[in-house]
């Protein structure tokens, strides 16, 4: 039914955009929806996955071919005001890459990673501030008494969009992320949560992020085939994904509702799915 409200507005420049009086609210709402949209559209993909439903699946895609237009009617996507709006981003990408749109994926990460430099570097505001706090938002974006030196002291969005691009072959917006980050944020501690043996039990009710553990400060290393060893290093450190119970009975969407909702970061098996496949191959292929 919400679908079926907002498809329209998808498709028209600024469709979303009539109801704010200030850029950062309207990047709240952007983001917000941004995030009930692949939300609807993960959902049918999963179940038409598991019911081998083909009319599910068909209204996935156009669901998929609305969140692009969305994207691209609505440059608010390109420029996110909390670090945590990574959650709608990655959840957007994974969405929309089950209909291959490598090529659209690339481009708009080469366009967040772009934006997000420029604001910080020559505009000072309207960059993704690291506390998610509505009140920084304001100190930053309207009364501008806060420095922005303090509300990007740590990110989550830039390692995560180099993995998902590491994930993806996107070597040269790996290179542009890895840059950016050395020249425009050299003290900004870059990190990735992962989940521990306590997160399931808080995963579903609440937000579990107080659980699990986080790998900072991280390292882009310039050598991509390093980087694919770090996360190997890093996933045999913590629990396997197997362990999230609504993985274990099949119910991979579960979590990225869940975190949707409750703002507990994605889990990184979403993107780092590729390297775990590679390493079972690789197991495989020396026995």
């Amino acid at each position: 039914d919400y679908f079926i409200k907002v498809q329209g507005h998808c498709y028209v420049k600024n469709g979303f955009s009539g109801y704010g009086e200030h850029h950062i609210q309207e990047c709240l709402n952007i983001f917000e929806h941004l995030g009930f949209l692949s939300t609807a559209g993960v959902l049918y993909l999963y179940l038409g996955v598991m019911d081998n439903n083909e009319k599910l699946l068909a209204d996935a895609r156009t669901i998929s071919d609305a969140v692009k237009a969305f994207i691209k009617n609505h440059l608010a996507t390109q420029l996110p005001c909390y670090d945590g709006h990574i959650i709608e981003i990655s959840e957007s990408i994974h969405f929309i890459l089950s209909f291959r749109e490598n090529e659209f994926i690339n481009e708009w990460i080469i366009q967040i990673i772009n934006k997000v430099a420029f604001s910080y570097r020559n505009m000072e505001q309207f960059f993704p501030i690291s506390s998610d706090s509505f009140d920084d938002l304001v100190a930053l974006n309207v009364s501008r008494n806060v420095k922005k030196e303090k509300l990007f002291e740590l990110s989550t969005l830039i390692p995560i969009l180099a993995q998902w691009c590491i994930a993806l072959g996107f070597d040269e917006t790996y290179a542009l992320i890895r840059e950016i980050a050395e020249k425009v944020f050299p003290n900004c501690a870059l990190q990735i949560w992962y989940p521990d043996q306590d997160t399931d039990s808080e995963l579903y009710i609440g937000n579990g992020g107080g659980t699990g553990a986080v790998d900072a400060p991280m390292k882009l290393d310039e050598d991509i085939d390093e980087m694919k060893k770090r996360i190997k290093l890093v996933q045999k450190n913590t629990i396997s994904f197997e362990e999230i119970s609504s993985f274990k009975h099949g119910i991979l969407v579960l979590p990225i509702l869940a975190s949707r909702h409750y703002r507990t970061p994605l889990l990184p098996f979403y993107w780092q799915s590729q390297f775990i496949e590679e390493e079972l191959r690789e197991a495989s292929e020396s026995t």
